[in-house]
């Protein structure tokens, strides 16, 4: 049996459907899917309508899809949360429906039934408690341990082995779980470790990747013979083309520093949003705002700070 493994696509509609296109053409015979599908760019409608349409595919819910339900209505027109109040307006009632009926968490026998697989977006034993934005296993501390260059694949798996190796909590979810393989997204790091007798697979971010390599990722799991194998691939896409027609778009006009922040992302894989928030929390503090157009204005000063302090990086490193 061979699936493909696809995580945290965050509205990038050409990513999803480069990798779907990828994995037809290996012939993959079902998809797991382990959230954060929708949200960050205008495509929430497709994205639904086509995951809806695979066949043998397993799915659970992410963070994002969390959000639809917990939005603060005073901040419909902050540009920090536009996007997701645009999101939720575009899947209506059925996209909604939809997403509202996936599961946090789902088991799977192999079909032998010899081996369990575990899907969760977010397995706290893996990431635990998260402290001013900052989460283990986080691309944001991938971006610190290389501040000056992009880490290889080989890196980033040695950096997520070593995370793992340091969590204390880690032996407690293989005993809670007693399954052969854990599938989880969340971080935007692609990797697949051996710890003990389990197999943990991140499939890195379909939409959004942080591990310094540029596509769109995702990972074949085989199961033959009583035995799991991966592959880890990257699929090429036009990311360019996409981000000038989100431009385009009511949803780039009213998210616009949200976007901006994505799209800087998505240019170089790296993961600044930490930065960005830090400064964020700052600006607010600095400009205490009050209307709309006020909290805005201290997410864009927030973002040209940030744009700032990775230009004096990238300075300090020619010198």
């Amino acid at each position: 049996m061979r699936f493909a493994v696809i995580a945290d696509i965050h509205g990038n509609y050409a990513a999803l459907q480069a990798v779907l296109d990828d994995a037809c053409a290996v012939g993959v015979e079902g998809y797991l899917f382990v959230g954060d599908y929708i949200t960050d760019m205008p495509y929430a409608k497709e994205i639904v309508h086509t995951l809806q349409g695979l066949k043998n595919a397993v799915f659970v819910s992410g963070n994002r899809e969390w959000y639809m339900d917990s939005l603060n209505p005073s901040r419909r027109h902050w540009e920090q949360f536009a996007g997701l109040f645009l999101t939720r307006d575009m899947l209506e009632e059925e996209g909604l429906s939809w997403v509202r009926s996936l599961p946090k968490s789902v088991l799977l026998n192999t079909p032998d039934g010899q081996k369990r697989i575990l899907m969760e977006h977010v397995c706290e034993e893996l990431y635990g408690a998260e402290e001013h934005g900052k989460k283990k296993l986080a691309s944001g501390a991938l971006d610190e341990s290389f501040r000056y260059r992009d880490a290889t694949r080989q890196e980033v798996c040695a950096f997520a082995k070593e995370g793992f190796e340091a969590n204390t909590r880690l032996p407690e979810l293989a005993r809670r779980a007693a399954v052969d393989v854990v599938i989880h997204g969340h971080s935007h790091l692609q990797y697949a470790l051996t710890i003990g007798d389990v197999l943990y697979l991140n499939p890195g971010s379909c939409g959004l990747p942080l591990d310094h390599q540029l596509g769109a990722p995702y990972t074949l799991l085989c199961y033959e013979n009583g035995r799991f194998s991966t592959e880890e691939r990257r699929v090429v896409y036009n990311l360019e083309e996409t981000l000038r027609y989100c431009e385009s778009t009511p949803f780039y006009q009213e998210a616009k520093g949200w976007c901006q922040l994505n799209f800087w992302q998505l240019r170089t894989a790296r993961d600044h949003s930490r930065v960005f928030f830090q400064f964020l929390q700052e600006q607010q503090e600095i400009d205490r705002p009050q209307i709309d157009q006020e909290h805005n204005l201290a997410l864009h000063r927030a973002l040209a700070r940030t744009k700032e302090y990775y230009k004096e990086l990238d300075s300090s490193q020619t010198k």
